[in-house]
């Protein structure tokens, strides 16, 4: 088996039905389909038991939150690469796995593009980059939703950190590629639609994610320790102290930066 597809649900029948038919649609279907539900109360446990002949394997229980419910499709998938969709978010169209299929290569991490979808309002197509370094994902992300993660990475990093609410996957994918040295790929392709009413995605859970990613540096030194990470850090530094410098602010509130910007922009 090739892919596991692997869906989480809680409480949110209309975005798992959206999730569902968009898998179910795929003009190439050799894959498994995995969905966990969280013991929802709002009527997704009888929609999964409806469809229950449509999925390789599907459970209604509690369990202690979204990435334990990914941990349990985790282990309960076979398929050489995991695509981790959850309710409400959506393959972009219904050839998307036949496209993508011929593009599962080998490499440890394989991630196309993103459209973010603002409910009843509109749809943003996010790139990404090809070549990934250590301070560019600490300040962005890999697009979950998008993302084929070789089974086999789950062993050799570890299943996903239940501790943390938000950015457990970004922490995966931060140890899989600068600790562990797993080969990647970008295909520009726009995979998957990501619904932003998400957690990750409200404004309100800022201070969370910042402290959840500062604890997870805390907690692994390596990536204080690569040298361009240090780097950059140390110029952020300079940049923070000169910001607050008495004397920057008094040529900015001059006018001198921008006649200097002018000037360079005349003799280039």
């Amino acid at each position: 088996m090739k892919l596991s597809i692997i869906t989480v649900n809680r409480n949110n029948r209309e975005g798992l039905i959206q999730t569902v038919e968009s898998v179910l649609g795929q003009t190439w279907r050799d894959f498994e389909y995995i969905v966990i539900d969280g013991a929802s109360t709002d009527g997704s446990a009888e929609y999964l038991k409806e469809k229950s002949a449509e999925f390789s394997y599907w459970v209604s229980e509690p369990d202690r939150g979204c990435y334990h419910a990914m941990n349990k499709g985790i282990e309960k998938a076979t398929g050489e690469y995991l695509l981790f969709l959850n309710s409400g978010d959506y393959l972009a169209d219904n050839t998307i796995l036949e496209k993508v299929q011929i593009q599962l290569t080998g490499e440890g991490i394989i991630y196309g593009d993103l459209i973010y979808f603002y409910r009843n309002t509109k749809k943003v197509l996010k790139t990404f980059r090809d070549e990934l370094d250590i301070v560019y994902l600490y300040d962005n992300y890999i697009p979950h939703p998008s993302a084929f993660i070789k089974r086999g990475l789950f062993e050799t990093v570890g299943l996903y950190n239940e501790k943390d609410r938000i950015t457990s996957d970004w922490q995966f994918f931060m140890k899989a590629i600068f600790e562990f040295r797993t080969d990647y790929k970008h295909i520009n392709l726009a995979v998957s639609v990501y619904d932003v009413t998400g957690i990750s995605s409200d404004p309100a859970n800022i201070k969370m994610i910042n402290r959840e990613k500062e604890d997870f540096v805390r907690n692994n030194p390596w990536v204080l320790n690569d040298d361009f990470f240090h780097s950059i850090n140390e110029a952020r530094s300079i940049l923070s102290h000169l910001a607050d410098s008495r004397i920057i602010k008094l040529i900015t509130s001059l006018g001198f930066l921008n006649y200097l910007r002018k000037y360079i922009s005349r003799i280039k």
